[in-house]
């Protein structure tokens, strides 16, 4: 063997052995990193089932207690817990049959534990409909519990054949995600006869299933007539140029279209198909400067809104995102301000135009509200606030509460403690129904 041969052979050995090591050091890194995460999807599963013990034991207790205190301590860790398995459960990989029952579980009953707690708090008592609720939330926890158990067990002593390796790409994180959704299958169906809570709050049946109240009794409109609608909204653009994108939405059913300007700008158009109404713009042109301001920024989305037969509507708070600006509008019913309805406009600050609408909230909430025919004066409802908070104004509104309740209430915007703040008086029995700080932030004004 000449020199130069034995050298091309040394090399392209060394060549094939570096590629093995790479190879090899590859397959080992990503076997570790697969590792690591089936060890997380562990991790997860039996925090769940800790979690569902801990509501099983803590429903019991609850049963039990007499004191309203001792009843709010345990529902607010009830709640707690349930926000945390439902947090563990999403960090569960994406299952095909989904473990939808099983959050919808958690949601509910940490829901449910809390609105029990603001019911004793107000000396009411509990019911026997509702103890019997929290029996049965019990015996869903405790097989929750020893399915999750169960199943972390399962994917612990996992011995997985070279076949399923093979059908999962060689990889154990794929074969672990599987044997995963097999097993929760069954908890899935085993959970599908759970009962619908009967209570208001925002994770009740009929709050997730309530119907779009501005559609009632409307009548569908064609596909045809929608795209005229959107045309009628593109303006003076040529007809042809907008394309449909077929039907979209759940609760919301809507006829969707776009039209591209240039290749830099697309817009989509969403139409109701019951009644016709703009559901949602989203114009993907960005703004490079700002040149409006903010008052023309408003009263450019305000004559919008007027072009759409919205009404009375007030602006509530704005933020901006880039160079555009956000603006939050809520209509008015007789100086009512509609929170509940809000609606949402997108105005670029460099020429006021609209490009960005979101109306789901006016869609699903909108109606003529009963009005409340005898109520507290505003300086009654000043009268039951905080002295040293320093009043700037006192407005009316009705308001959306935690539990799915509406309640006409006095706006009390004023200072406290070099803060800005906003309470709500319940117009009617004086009582206090939300307290509200706001923010000042670089990009506007943020309520929390």
């Amino acid at each position: 063997m000449s020199p130069r041969v034995k050298k091309s052979f040394y090399l392209c050995t060394v060549i094939v052995l570096l590629l093995i090591v790479s190879v090899t050091y590859q397959y080992l890194t990503i076997r570790k990193y697969e590792n690591r995460i089936a060890a997380d999807y562990r991790g997860s599963l039996s925090d769940i089932a800790e979690y569902a013990g801990d509501i099983d034991y803590d429903l019991t207790k609850l049963m039990l207690v007499s004191s309203p205190s001792t009843f709010t301590g345990m529902a607010e860790n009830i709640w707690r817990i349930s926000c945390l398995a439902g947090e563990e459960i999403g960090r569960l990989p994406a299952m095909e049959k989904g473990l939808d029952n099983a959050e919808r579980y958690f949601a509910q009953t940490g829901e449910f534990a809390l609105a029990l707690a603001r019911k004793t708090a107000k000396g009411q008592m509990i019911s026997d409909e509702e103890r019997s609720q929290l029996r049965k939330l019990g015996e869903y926890a405790s097989k929750l519990n020893s399915d999750f158990q169960e199943t972390e067990t399962k994917i612990y002593t996992a011995q997985f054949t070279k076949q399923q390796l093979l059908n999962q790409g060689n990889s154990y994180l794929a074969a672990t995600s599987s044997a995963l959704t097999d097993n929760m299958a069954t908890t899935e169906e085993s959970m599908a006869d759970y009962p619908s809570l009967i209570y208001d709050g925002p994770f009740s049946e009929h709050l997730v299933n309530s119907k779009p109240k501005l559609l009632e009794g409307v009548q569908e409109v064609s596909s045809e007539e929608a795209k005229m609608r959107a045309i009628a909204f593109f303006g003076d653009e040529d007809p042809t140029n907008v394309k449909a994108q077929g039907e979209l939405g759940d609760g919301i059913k809507t006829y969707s279209y776009s039209i591209k300007r240039d290749k830099n700008q697309r817009i989509a158009v969403e139409i109701t198909k019951k009644g016709g109404y703009l559901f949602s713009v989203i114009n993907d042109r960005i703004p490079q400067e700002r040149i409006c301001s903010v008052e023309e920024a408003v009263q450019s989305g305000r004559s919008f809104l007027k072009s759409e037969n919205i009404g009375e509507v007030k602006e509530s708070y704005y933020q901006y995102e880039g160079n555009n600006l956000i603006i939050n509008y809520a209509p008015v019913q007789n100086g009512w301000v509609l929170y509940p309805d809000l609606i949402k406009v997108i105005v670029a600050m460099d020429n006021c135009e609209i490009t960005g609408y979101e109306s789901t909230g006016y869609i699903m909430n909108h109606k003529r509200r009963q009005e409340p025919q005898k109520v507290i004066s505003p300086q009654e409802a000043k009268g039951k606030i905080k002295p040293e908070m320093e009043v700037a104004s006192v407005g009316k509104a009705l308001i959306p509460l935690d539990d799915g309740r509406e309640e006409f209430c006095y706006e009390i915007k004023g200072k406290f403690m070099d803060k800005q703040v906003i309470v709500y008086v319940n117009a009617v029995t004086g009582d206090e129904e939300d307290i509200l700080i706001l923010l000042d932030t670089p990009g506007g004004t943020l309520a929390v």
